[in-house]
């Protein structure tokens, strides 16, 4: 068995702490939190996917320079969990996200303007040291513009559909 897969001698009651522990770190401005302070959650081969920018960030200092660019990015930034399902190997937390996209994002133009988004993460935690092994991350690339699900557009009717057969 690799360190990844198989039984792990770790529990859903840990896979939710360190759950927790992620969300409320990730939130933390940098100057609060050292990168090292950070990467103790980590496995040193950490893997994370960022599926909104098709990015594949390797070890801690890919974690790092990630960490440290959303952070400056986006001021103030908080993370809030509304769900943690666990699983044999890890969880599926759902989060609400808010903040201010203040500093431009590399190419992309910061809008100054505040933000609320969805959010699903896979945590996936190494078997043999119960650190997290593997992010899959999951909102929407257009964060910046995002707003709270209670301002979401409603469709109830088929009129807005041209083109969908008739039921």
């Amino acid at each position: 068995m690799d360190q990844q897969h198989g039984p792990s001698q770790y529990g859903s009651d840990h896979f939710i702490r360190m759950t927790k522990h992620f969300v409320d770190m990730w939130s933390k401005p940098l100057h609060t939190v050292s990168h090292a302070e950070f990467n103790k959650m980590f496995s040193e081969h950490v893997n994370w996917f960022d599926h909104a920018f098709l990015i594949h960030r390797k070890g801690h200092a890919g974690v790092e320079m990630l960490r440290e660019r959303w952070l400056t990015t986006n001021q103030p930034f908080s993370v809030a969990i509304t769900d943690i399902q666990p699983n044999a190997n890890g969880t599926f937390v759902q989060a609400v996200a808010e903040g201010v996209f203040a500093e431009d994002l590399y190419t992309i133009k910061a809008t100054k303007k505040p933000f609320t988004y969805q959010l699903c993460i896979r945590l996936e935690f190494d078997v043999q040291t119960g650190l997290i092994a593997r992010v899959n991350e999951y909102y929407t690339k257009s964060w910046g513009q995002s707003v709270p699900v209670s301002e979401y557009r409603v469709d109830e009717t088929r009129a807005g559909a041209p083109g969908l057969p008739a039921l």
